[in-house]
């Protein structure tokens, strides 16, 4: 255009004024039209760019209160069942002391205690009495006694202690003797450790998490909750105008229905809420700013590009990219990265591991690893302790698979995998032993309270490996291979063969089996003589348990050693020695 009205400035020179205006409008008009269209169709996609982040910002809020949410619901379970497995383990073992006697049975539990970091530890029996480690009752829990001495597990709401007024919950286990409760176990936990563990801030401290029961009552506040004063969050939210009664309703049908929402609403500043059911429910907040915040830097990012329409475009393309590295990036890190070790995610370790036997010929190794009773860890010592623990072995797996192509990744807990590749099997268990010795070597704590040992199974792949199966079907033999060795701690690793699978399914039969078996009475006992060496006289007989199964008798050898593991020998032990006490009876009459 500016060519043309060059070309022509004599000719134009010498027209009117008509004509000048005339020719300047259609020379501007091509150059205004496009300026027109280009900010038209630049704000058009400025505008549906702003819409579709405004949503993938929306929907990337919701995951992030999903996950905080689950992950606390994943909390709440751990530290609960973490109180009640430990108060079970004790009940199962001091009942009888409990009901013959309750002084010593007091002192016991004192000395448990100083290992615990409960307030205190007692026990009720179906006599109404009550006896603690310190001497103080729980007048206030009688409801819970009640449930507790019907049978029922409890975990009370947060109750005023007796001695101090501290807020404190109650973890109460029934007590058995002959599968009827006699009592019951309770330990008395601070309400801050409650709310340490299950109440949490993330996004900068700007988003919470806090308990409701179902009729919307404040369980476990944080922080902001107390300076907000919110006691009922379900009266809170319909005392928002407007939208406040429609709010209210749907978190009353969730937490009726047990089902999951997610809702935004206005207070002082917008608010995005995801309510996940446990029984009780968890309420994650985040303030809306957070996301809008960012939203507001794009907008301001782009609307400052100058009105030239390729630099528009440019700038536009350019931040559209920025974004979707900024979305990739976090990705990677939730996809990709362990939280806790900071170190390969599993999801990333298949990847690689596939990659790597696709492309690199040779043998390789799949390994599974654990820690016999883990968990204990966590409940006797504490959560910060074991995840430091799962830390120092991750770390110690790293240097120990320092080789070129050597990947090792945590699976799960305290589960971790690694690929190796195969130079030979004896020097793969020269390895092994080097790894055990190092692990069965470290501290936990300072005190060395906790030993661990490891459990590990190898599989041993074929060339190819991947053509006959999925990477997932190797790991799954390389865990058969270590659960074979779980709790066996004079053998810490085996290698997987045919046989395992047979075994383990064998296994995981009378397992399921054994309980019905007992009531069933079909364990039989057999009595071999003892006889005196001097004369041949019949001096006494050993005890000795068949089991008939479906008709036929399962070696001890197969099923003795499957309750010694599992616990269940304990039950037979009973078992057992009222049988033998019954005989001995009908054989004196």
């Amino acid at each position: 255009t500016g060519a043309a009205a060059a070309s022509g400035a004599s000719d134009i020179q010498h027209c009117g004024c008509k004509d000048k205006m005339s020719m300047k409008q259609k020379t501007l008009f091509p150059s205004v039209l496009l300026i027109i269209v280009s900010v038209l169709l630049f704000c058009g996609m400025f505008l549906h760019f702003v819409q579709v982040l405004r949503d993938n910002l929306r929907y990337d809020t919701g995951i992030t209160l999903r996950e905080t949410a689950r992950q606390g619901v994943n909390t709440l379970h751990a530290v609960t069942e973490g109180h009640l497995r430990t108060l079970r383990f004790i009940a199962a073992r001091l009942t009888d002391m409990a009901l013959s006697d309750p002084d010593a049975m007091v002192k016991q539990l004192q000395a448990i205690l100083k290992l615990r970091k409960d307030k205190r530890l007692g026990f009720v029996l179906t006599d109404g009495r009550i006896f603690t480690t310190d001497g103080d009752t729980m007048p206030a829990a009688s409801g819970l006694w009640r449930a507790s001495l019907e049978g029922q597990e409890q975990i009370s709401d947060p109750l005023r202690d007796c001695r101090d007024g501290q807020s404190v919950n109650l973890y109460i286990v029934p007590m058995f003797k002959d599968g009827n409760p006699v009592g019951a176990l309770f330990s008395v936990i601070p309400h801050d450790d409650f709310s340490r563990h299950l109440v949490t801030t993330f996004w900068q401290d700007e988003g919470f998490s806090f308990l409701i029961k179902k009729d919307g009552s404040v369980i476990a506040p944080s922080r902001r909750v107390e300076a907000a004063g919110i006691v009922n969050y379900i009266s809170t939210l319909a005392a928002l105008p407007q939208t406040g009664h429609a709010l209210a309703a749907r978190v009353q049908r969730a937490l009726d229905s047990g089902s999951t929402e997610f809702l935004q609403y206005s207070t002082s500043g917008n608010r995005y809420v995801y309510l996940m059911p446990v029984g009780i429910s968890l309420v994650s907040v985040l303030p809306a700013h957070m996301a809008e915040d960012r939203l507001r830097s794009v907008m301001l990012g782009t609307g400052m590009l100058g009105a030239v329409q390729i630099l528009c475009i440019l700038a536009f393309i350019w931040h559209i990219n920025r974004v979707q590295y900024n979305a990739s990036t976090r990705l990677w890190q939730q996809v990709y990265v362990d939280t806790l070790t900071e170190g390969c995610s599993y999801t990333r370790f298949l990847m690689k591991a596939s990659e790597q036997l696709n492309e690199l010929p040779g043998r390789w190794a799949l390994m599974s690893l654990d820690i016999d009773n883990f968990k204990l860890v966590n409940s006797i010592l504490d959560q910060e302790t074991g995840n430091a623990t799962l830390l120092k072995l991750y770390r110690l797996l790293r240097a120990w698979a320092g080789k070129p192509h050597e990947l090792v990744a945590r699976h799960t807990g305290d589960v971790f995998v690694a690929l190796l590749p195969l130079t030979g099997q004896k020097q793969l268990e020269q390895r092994l032993d080097e790894l055990c010795s190092q692990i069965l070597h470290t501290r936990v704590d300072e005190n060395d309270s906790y030993r661990l040992v490891p459990s590990i199974g190898i599989c041993l792949l074929p060339e190819h490996a991947l053509r006959d199966a999925p990477l997932e079907t190797w790991l799954d033999q390389s865990t058969l291979a270590r659960r074979t060795v779980k709790g066996n701690h004079e053998q810490l690793y085996a290698f997987f063969d045919e046989s395992m699978e047979s075994i383990i399914r064998y296994r995981k039969n009378i397992e399921n089996d054994m309980v019905s078996a007992l009531a069933r009475e079909e364990f039989e006992i057999y009595y071999q003589s003892k006889h005196a060496a001097s004369d041949g006289r019949l001096v006494g007989a050993e005890a000795l348990v068949r089991w008939q199964r479906n008709g036929v008798q399962v070696p001890p050898c197969d099923f003795i050693a499957e309750f010694e593991r599992n616990g269940f020998i304990v039950n037979m032990d009973r078992y057992v020695f009222l049988r033998v006490c019954r005989q001995i009876r009908e054989w004196r009459k």
